[in-house]
C-alpha cells in the first residue's frame, strides 16, 4: 500500500546547510499543507524579522550584467566548497553574495519503505521495484536566494555528470543550453 502525506519535510539529503535555521523552520511551516505527490518550484518572499538570504547566482537571469571573463571581473573556475558530491569545476566570481528578499524552494516527492510496524526505514531507489508498504513525502531538495519572483531557474552546470549522455537529466540540447547560460553567469565565492 502506498500512502501520500501532505506537507514538506527536510531529510539528510536536503541541501540546506546554507539556510539559516529560523528561515528553514519558516519554510517548512509555511509549506506544511502542500500535497506530497509532485515536483514543485516555489518562490517565496522572506517576511520581515527573519534573516535575509543571499543570492549566489550573478548574471542576466537575475537582472545583473553578463559576467564576462575579460570585463574586469574576478572570474575563475573552482570546486565549490560545501557542495555535496560535486567534483566538477564551477564558474565562480570573487565577490560577496548580495542579500535578497526572495527565496526559491525546490521540492520533489520521495517514496520511503515502511516496515510492518509503520516505521519509515529507507528511500525506495530510483530503479527499485518495491511491492511493500510505502510512504511518499514532499522533500525539500534545496532552497536558495533569488533576485526576483519568477526568475528563470539555472540549468545544471556544464560539468554536472547528470547532463552527460546517460545521466538522469540528459536530453538532446541540454549541454548546449547549460554552456550558453553559464558563459554569462557565475556563482559568488569570495576567497
Amino acid at each position: 500500500m502506498r500512502t501520500v502525506l501532505n506537507g514538506l519535510v527536510a531529510t539528510h539529503e536536503s541541501h540546506t546547510e546554507h539556510v539559516p535555521p529560523a528561515l528553514l523552520n519558516w519554510i517548512l511551516n509555511e509549506l506544511k499543507g502542500f500535497a506530497g505527490g509532485e515536483f514543485r518550484i516555489i518562490d517565496m518572499e522572506v517576511p520581515a524579522g527573519l534573516s535575509l538570504p543571499t543570492r549566489n547566482l550573478i548574471g542576466p537571469s537575475c537582472g545583473d550584467a553578463p559576467v564576462e571573463e575579460d570585463g574586469g571581473m574576478d572570474v575563475y573556475r573552482g570546486i565549490r566548497s560545501g557542495a555535496k558530491d560535486r567534483v566538477w569545476e564551477s564558474r565562480l566570481i570573487k565577490m560577496l553574495p548580495p542579500q535578497t528578499r526572495w527565496f526559491r524552494i525546490i521540492c520533489c516527492p520521495m517514496t520511503f519503505k515502511v516496515d510492518g510496524a509503520g516505521v519509515v526505514r529507507e528511500e525506495v531507489g530510483r530503479n527499485e521495484v518495491w511491492e511493500g508498504p510505502s510512504l511518499t513525502l514532499l522533500v525539500l531538495a534545496t532552497a536558495y536566494g533569488i533576485g526576483r519572483e519568477g526568475e528563470p531557474t539555472a540549468p545544471p552546470e556544464p560539468g554536472d555528470p547528470d547532463i552527460q549522455p546517460g545521466g538522469r537529466l540528459w536530453r538532446e540540447g541540454i549541454k548546449e543550453e547549460s554552456e550558453a547560460f553559464w558563459a554569462v553567469h557565475a556563482l559568488c565565492a569570495p576567497k
